[in-house]
């Protein structure tokens, strides 16, 4: 409801599945499109803030889906689509990014509405892959250009090896 949105904080009330509801803060950008996407609407709290694009339920509440379907639409339109963009894909890397950023993983869960933050820690993984990245890219020793293993470093090993054998 538009009545969910509280512009001079910046903030929106984000009801999700099973009733769960949380306060998300909004950008400056974002509560600025959000005024002119609502436009004279602005002053009925009531109404729905997303209303419907097309077919029997145009100008009504949006449906489950709604959201997805619509974003799908318009990467085609725009030429755009590819098979990994969705706007779950969008939810995905805005927690990621939150995440390398340094944001703490339980408000990141509070923020998607997980209730358990073993769901929140999938979004881990991502971060640990660009620690790999970063470490293989930069450590001496794991740099392209570094020739880990050639035929004097093997005789150099052997050699060594032979006098602690002895």
């Amino acid at each position: 409801m538009i009545g969910d949105i509280n512009f001079s904080q910046r903030e929106i009330i984000v009801r999700g599945k099973f009733g769960t509801d949380r306060i998300v803060p909004i950008s400056i950008v974002a509560r600025d499109f959000l005024s002119l996407y609502l436009g004279e609407r602005i002053e009925n709290i009531n109404d729905p803030v997303f209303i419907s694009y097309t077919g029997l339920h145009k100008g009504h509440k949006m449906k489950p889906g709604s959201i997805s379907d619509r974003f799908h639409d318009l990467l085609i339109k725009y030429d755009m689509y590819k098979k990994e963009l969705s706007a779950h894909s969008i939810r995905h890397s805005t927690a990621t990014h939150l995440l390398d950023n340094g944001a703490n993983i339980r408000n990141v869960q509070e923020l998607l509405g997980h209730k358990e933050l073993s769901t929140t820690e999938r979004y881990t993984h991502v971060q640990t892959e660009g620690v790999a990245r970063i470490f293989r890219k930069y450590h001496p020793r794991e740099h392209d250009l570094f020739e880990t293993v050639d035929n004097e470093y093997i005789r150099h090993l052997n050699s060594f090896i032979e006098r602690f054998e002895k």
